[in-house]
């Protein structure tokens, strides 16, 4: 197959989930026998707040991958878009407002979007694989290429995904490959059009680590909790911040234990945050260390020494973090807000759920007391993803469904559910 990756934003340096996601589906898909050519079609932008243009405009081999990339027209217009969103998102009364808003949300990158169309034209790929619903993209370019377009829209309940645009949009893909059962349940109940078209639970695909983690200079002293992600209000920030400082007040002094089974007071424990900040300020205290930006080696080091993994975001259609986070061994807490990430932590029995500041207090002083329970999560979770996640079976389920969606003669696994 010829397959078009169409993303927002692309690059090792990228902060985002999704966007991790789609770059390592396709630095992985490049190398697959199946895939006779694959080419990465984004936007110049690094920085989803203000798409703004980072990266030289044209074509480059990143990792294998053929990517080409286009100039955003303009930075994201966030106080046009604040305007809109009272009409738009909070009381959806003015459902004309939409387009504008997309355009002030942006990325608008109009040669991205001429190059659909003339790829389309000259029937240059068999397949374009669209990355997340959200963006504008995917709202002004799947349209352009719906007949060969397969969605992964990792898609979660919140408010623009109720708007009237996406009522639409989410009857034109030929096909959809879910990251979770949740994801897949939310999607067919919502847009009841999409379950007549093929999907999959494809999950995503992971890399397994192997021999000892890295050494790193950036390594925090002492025991530490840890987060990978984008620092944001729709990732659980501020709050999170709270949930921790009414954890140090209420256990300051207690005595816990390490993944090594030496004690520390409470009071030592440190909450490390790897990733950048945006809309919220990190709290200055001692007892936050904020790395910003890490590459993959530190994260996997942090990883491997870190004593829980935190993931306080409600809004997730699959974590990557909770993968990696079982792949190195390490339990994991999900907010119990995030069906998608609760699910995970069920499926896996790799961690535990919490609920509020309270929940939050009782579910880590409950794990940092015992350091057995914590290693016997953590081996569920490694082979929950060993046996779930290893690449060769990811590639296999997204390649069965774009077969199956753009070619249904001869699709393998056409309709199939397959749930990792």
């Amino acid at each position: 197959m010829r397959i078009g990756v169409v993303v927002q934003r692309y690059g090792v340096d990228v902060n985002g989930g999704a966007e991790l996601l789609c770059r390592t589906t396709c630095e992985h898909l490049a190398q697959n026998p199946q895939v006779e050519r694959l080419t990465v079609l984004t936007t110049c932008a690094r920085d989803h707040i203000t798409w703004a243009n980072h990266y030289p405009q044209g074509r480059t081999i990143e990792a294998g991958v053929e990517v080409e990339r286009f100039a955003t027209a303009f930075d994201r217009l966030v106080s046009v878009q604040d305007r809109l969103s009272r009409f738009v998102l909070k009381t959806r009364l003015l459902p004309g407002l939409e387009p504008p808003w997309f355009v002030a949300q942006g990325p608008i990158a109009p040669g991205l979007l001429r190059r659909l169309v003339a790829s389309s034209r000259a029937n240059e790929f068999d397949a374009y694989l669209f990355f997340t619903y959200l963006y504008a993209h995917t709202v002004f370019g799947l349209p352009l290429v719906a007949r060969r377009a397969v969605l992964a829209p990792t898609a979660h309940d919140e408010r623009p995904i109720h708007m009237n645009t996406f009522k639409l949009l989410f009857r034109m893909p030929r096909g959809f490959a879910f990251l979770t059962p949740e994801e897949q349940s939310f999607v067919h109940s919502t847009f009841p059009a999409s379950q007549s078209v093929p999907s999959a639970v494809v999950g995503t695909g992971i890399t397994m680590p192997e021999g000892p983690p890295p050494t790193i200079d950036r390594m925090p002293d002492g025991p530490f909790v840890l987060y990978v992600g984008r620092i944001e209000p729709q990732k659980g920030f501020p709050e999170f911040f709270e949930h921790f400082d009414a954890f140090k007040r209420a256990h300051a002094h207690e005595t816990f234990l390490d993944s090594a089974g030496r004690p520390f007071p409470g009071h030592a424990l440190k909450l490390v945050l790897a990733g950048r900040a945006s809309w919220v300020e990190v709290p200055a205290r001692d007892d936050v260390v904020a790395l910003g930006f890490v590459s993959d080696d530190e994260k996997r080091a942090l990883m491997a020494r870190c004593e829980v993994f935190i993931l306080p975001s409600r809004y997730e259609s699959l974590s990557l973090v909770l993968l990696e986070s079982w792949a190195n061994r390490r339990p994991v807490m999900v907010n119990a807000g995030c069906e998608a990430t609760s699910g995970q932590v069920r499926r896996a029995r790799g961690g535990w759920v919490y609920d509020g500041a309270e929940g939050f207090c009782e579910v880590l002083s409950a794990l940092l007391r015992d350091p057995e329970r914590r290693r016997v999560a953590a081996d569920e979770g490694y082979a929950f993803v060993q046996d779930g996640y290893a690449w060769p079976r990811f590639e296999e389920r997204l390649l069965d469904l774009v077969e199956a969606s753009v070619n249904p003669q001869e699709g393998r696994g056409a309709r199939r559910e397959v749930q990792p």
